[in-house]
């Protein structure tokens, strides 16, 4: 039986591994959308 780590590190490519989060501004206050929620053209 394989542990949730070991099936993890064998169905999540390497390159997906290795990335890393990166930082965002803080929201409090304000309705946050994703690019494709945007309202206006761009």
């Amino acid at each position: 039986m394989t542990t949730l780590a070991e099936r993890m590190n064998r169905v999540i490519r390497h390159d997906v591994q290795g990335m890393h989060g990166y930082a965002i501004q803080a929201s409090a206050g304000f309705v946050k959308l994703d690019t494709m929620e945007n309202p206006f053209r761009l």
